[in-house]
């Protein structure tokens, strides 16, 4: 008998931007099965905690 809750679908979604420029932005996204190897790694990527052009801060906005 297959677990239907292992097969999920789910969406997670980030956007990392400098406060102080425009020139930096990091999306974030992950669409897929919850729990694979793909979730995973989309949990270990990490935004600078400042640009890496101006040195401002990095305001992140969740939106899935």
């Amino acid at each position: 008998m297959t677990n239907p809750e292992k097969f999920e679908k789910t969406t997670h979604r980030e956007v990392h931007r400098c406060s102080e420029c425009d020139e930096f932005e990091l999306e974030k996204k992950f669409s897929g099965v919850a729990g694979t190897p793909g979730e995973e790694e989309y949990d270990r990527i990490e935004a600078p905690d400042q640009c890496p052009v101006c040195g401002g801060e990095i305001e992140c906005e969740v939106i899935a």
